[in-house]
């Protein structure tokens, strides 16, 4: 049952926003009321089927709009126009969607049940965007480019009013809105996106996104259960599944609420038929991660047995139930939900396996033993063991086969002879298994065919009944990998058929496996087996099903908290916690796996995807700045933890926190630079991050209207001459996103940077280096085209479409704007011409004269047009223009050039 405790306001709970280890201050958008929208925010709706509803009863067109990350137009089209009073103003008559495939939040509420807007788009989650791609592009865009940004207005008839996707000036788009705007208020009037305030039957009638966030802040701030009773029976009599959102935050706190609330609350999920989705908000409330992580104690099971009442006959909770209920830490909570979802007769048998497996399973004790083991070691981890991986070559076992077959023939009942023979066999298909051949099964059968021979004869041996469940592994009979672990840890141990108490790990008792290698060794076979029979076990017999994972953690736990273990044991062992949905529980055993093993890469990105999909990614940092404290002579831990600012930099920058990511890549240098002068051996990978974190500072100073910070970043990241090129971050951007970044014209006007001055400083630090003028030169022509799309004065132009595909449109004409970028562009392009080699370089070269000899032809100027025709020639292999010629000359020979080079554009980017 639930416990009860006195009533809090559920607001009033302190919570850890990200990044913060106390109670975090309300920002001033959870301050605002959804009452007084910000005039700066769009307002998003949450899905497509409450926003046609909203559009039909408001008799409102959709405007609809599409994002991407990393993109430069996407990136300057959320930083402007989605945060200009005006713009927001003009898609205030229209119902609004948003869709974007970039996950920026790691997690959509947070422990409390609070919605978390996306940090780059605001109103909406990340889930909600993210949902919203594939259903958008499908109804209303999938007559045009998959490409982002693009935007659209469908009208109430559902005709699009205009649909742009390749926008060569953003005013364009605000242009294309304010006409619409205006049309739509004209055609309806206005219509106010304030909510008023309303009575709880008014707030949940409804069904708006607006409306929602009002009815689910004033929920958050009951002042008594009186009120809430009110509440719900409000929403139990007027809302709809979009209430799910309101009912998370009861969720968060059922545990402290009477039983006559908590009836109330039922009754409200029945009313609106909202089992299923309060059911997986009570599994997820189940697993989540703590604030600050790290615990294996299970949260709240005593929310288990109303999960089952909800949800258990959908088979993926009946197996989190499962698992529960071979953990210690739930107890009788996860019997008592098992005893609402399994027939009388199912729950005994289960029990019955339970009790023959040794009971649940205790993490704490095996989490504490395998931390004795860790501290106490004498010697390096892990303890030597048998290499029985090791295979010879394969014409070594080519050879031993064909010396044992004849063998064999003549003494058919030599048990050494069939192990031989049948480990031969297994070691020559995995061999060939590797080399990608084919002809492999026939081997794994034979293997099989003579160990099972041999074991026939022998049954004792624990060697032949563990290469026995590593040729089932390779036949992927996967049950009978798991048999023969048993038989060889029956052989290896003194336990006879029963598995190893965890309780006993580390005590030195005869009970005690973890000294006695062959016999982890025939856990290892146990846990993997089951492990992989998880998905064949689901939904289907629930004893077999409560015995594979129960008996799967037990084994790999105990293999864990040996001596023996490896990183991988721990990976397997973490993944299984994982995979049978305990994260709480998987967390904790990364964790504890990172300790003994600070140095395992494997283990350390493990850690960290445990604490992403756990919504904690912001403590990554924290907990390995610990690890590091923890091993302070260990250049590994601190170079992990470099990694982790580095990471967190780039979280901070994914939650449109710039400031706070500067501080983060000077920690992340820091650690980096410890790590150095621990290790000098690091140097150069140390130096290659600390040159990523140069990049990653830029590109915040750059998203924080600092780019001559920016252009320092950049120079400072130079200084390291480290292999940066093609690497991109972990948010998709690389260097020439920064050299673009810091060069763009935005809505402030021009960049405050010297282009010029700025490839004059790099020069000095790498002087025969072309790449830097080339990608300046790349950036500024960006530039110049970009100016000429500014041009309000525009005639019908060849260019082509974000796939590379030849189009005609409406463009700008050059105008004097980009005529000041071009001659920037042409004297980058000439920095760079004594030490251009590859042909990419000489064609962004070439480019750069051509387009500058056009853009003047075009005019009927001759400004250095001959002198730049000379000059691109020779770089594409053509004679160069004739001294003197005129000026069809000139145009025949920029022609010829324009044929060779393609497209008057930048460079091409993936993306860009």
């Amino acid at each position: 049952m639930l416990r009860s405790r006195s009533f809090v306001p559920l607001l009033l709970v302190p919570f850890l926003a990200p990044g913060c280890r106390g109670p975090a201050a309300s920002s001033d958008a959870e301050a605002r009321s959804p009452a007084t929208p910000d005039a700066h925010q769009i307002l998003w709706q949450r899905d497509l089927d409450q926003a046609l509803a909203l559009a039909h009863a408001e008799d409102r067109a959709l405007f609809i709009a599409v994002n991407m990350d990393g993109e430069s137009a996407s990136d300057r089209i959320v930083q402007e126009e989605y945060r200009d009073a005006r713009f927001v103003a003009d898609t205030r008559p229209f119902v609004c969607l948003v869709a974007s495939v970039f996950r920026h939040n790691p997690r959509d509420y947070d422990e409390h049940g609070r919605r978390i807007p996306c940090p780059r788009l605001g109103e909406c989650t990340c889930g909600e965007h993210i949902a919203l791609e594939p259903i958008l592009y499908e109804r209303f865009l999938k007559d045009g480019e998959r490409v982002a940004p693009r935007h659209a207005v469908v009208l109430v008839d559902g005709k699009k009013a205009w649909d742009l996707s390749l926008a060569f000036d953003l005013r364009d788009i605000d242009r294309e809105l304010a006409t619409t705007a205006r049309a739509e208020r004209e055609r309806r009037g206005e219509l106010g996106g304030d909510v008023p305030a309303l009575d709880w039957e008014g707030l949940a009638a409804r069904r708006d996104a607006r409306g929602r966030a009002a009815l689910e802040e004033r929920l958050a701030r009951v002042p008594d259960e009186a009120t809430l009773v009110r509440a719900l029976g409000a929403v139990a009599s007027h809302g709809d599944a979009g209430a799910a959102d309101a009912l998370r935050l009861v969720v968060a706190r059922l545990s402290e609420l009477s039983p006559d609330a908590r009836e109330h609350f039922l009754a409200t999920v029945h009313a609106l038929k909202l089992e299923r989705a309060v059911a997986f908000e009570l599994r997820d409330r189940l697993r989540e991660l703590d604030p600050l992580p790290g615990g294996a104690d299970p949260a709240e099971p005593e929310l288990l047995p109303l999960l089952a009442e909800l949800g258990g006959s959908e088979p993926s909770l009946r197996s989190m139930l499962l698992a529960c209920r071979a953990l210690v830490g739930y107890g009788d909570p996860a019997r008592d939900a098992l005893a609402l979802v399994l027939a009388r007769e199912e729950l005994g048998v289960a029990d019955a396996r339970s009790g023959q497996l040794g009971g649940a399973f205790d993490l704490r004790a095996a989490l504490g033993a395998a931390r004795s083991v860790t501290r106490d070691a004498r010697e390096p981890l892990p303890r030597a063991a048998p290499a029985r991986d090791a295979m010879p070559e394969t014409s070594e076992l080519e050879r031993t086969l064909a010396e044992l077959e004849p063998a064999l023939a003549e003494a058919h009942d030599d048990a050494e002879l069939q192990a031989h023979f049948g480990k031969a066999s297994l070691d020559l298909g995995r061999r060939r298994l590797e080399a990608q051949r084919r002809d492999v099964q026939g081997l794994f059968e034979d293997a099989e065919t003579n160990l099972a021979r041999a074991l026939a004869a022998r049954p004792g041996e624990t060697e032949w009944w563990i290469e026995r469940a590593r040729a089932a592994y390779f036949r992927t009979r996967y049950a009978y990998e798991a048999e023969y672990g048993r038989r060889a840890f029956a052989c290896a141990s003194r336990l006879g058929g029963n598995l190893p108490d965890e309780r006993e790990l580390g005590r030195g008792s005869p009970l005690d496996p973890s000294a006695n290698e062959p016999a982890i060794e025939a856990l290892r076979w146990i846990g993997d087996g089951d492990a992989r029979l998880l998905g064949e076990r689901a939904g289907k017999d629930p004893a077999a099903e409560l015995g594979g994972a129960l008996e799967g953690l037990r084994a790999l736990g105990c293999v864990a908290a040996s001596p023996f273990a490896n990183a991988q044991d721990w990976l397997s062992f973490a993944s299984l916690a994982g995979a049978l949905g305990l994260w709480r529980e998987e967390f904790a055993i990364a964790r504890a796996g990172v300790e003994r093993f600070p140095a395992a890469p494997e283990l350390r990105a493990y850690l960290n995807n445990a604490l992403w999909n756990g919504g904690r990614f912001e403590q990554a940092p924290f907990v390995a700045d610990e690890l590091a404290d923890a091993h302070a002579e260990l250049a590994d831990a601190w170079w992990f933890a470099g990694q982790a600012w580095l990471l967190a930099g780039e979280h901070a920058r994914r939650l449109e926190r710039p400031t706070r990511a500067l501080g983060d890549y000077g920690r992340s240098r820091a650690r980096f630079e410890r790590c150095e002068a621990l290790k000098p051996d690091y140097a150069a990978t140390c130096e290659t991050e600390i040159a990523l974190g140069w990049l990653g500072q830029g590109l915040a100073a750059a998203r924080a209207e600092r780019r001559d910070d920016a252009a320092e970043c950049l120079v400072s990241s130079a200084a390291l001459h480290a292999p940066l090129v093609g690497v991109a971050d972990g948010l998709g951007y690389d260097v020439l996103d920064l050299v673009d970044k810091i060069c763009e014209w935005r809505a402030s006007g021009a960049s405050p940077v010297d282009a010029l001055a700025l490839a004059a400083r790099l020069a000095e630090l790498q002087p025969q280096e072309p790449f830097w003028p080339v990608a300046l030169c790349d950036s500024m022509l960006r530039e110049a085209l970009r100016a000429d799309g500014r041009n309000p004065v525009r005639a019908m132009r060849d260019t082509v479409d974000a796939a590379g595909k030849p189009i005609r449109m409406l463009l700008g004409l050059p105008d004097d704007e980009g005529d000041a970028y071009m001659r920037v562009t042409v004297a980058l392009a000439r920095r760079a011409l004594p030490f251009a080699t590859s042909d990419e370089d000489k064609k962004s070269i070439a480019q750069a004269d051509t387009i500058w000899a056009e853009r003047n032809l075009e005019r009927e100027r001759l400004d250095g047009v001959a002198e730049a025709l000379k000059e691109a020639a020779p770089l594409c292999n053509v004679a160069p223009p004739a001294p003197g010629a005129d000026l069809t000359a000139l145009r025949a020979k920029a022609a010829e050039l324009r044929v060779l080079l393609g497209e008057a554009r930048p460079r091409w980017r993936e993306g860009r």
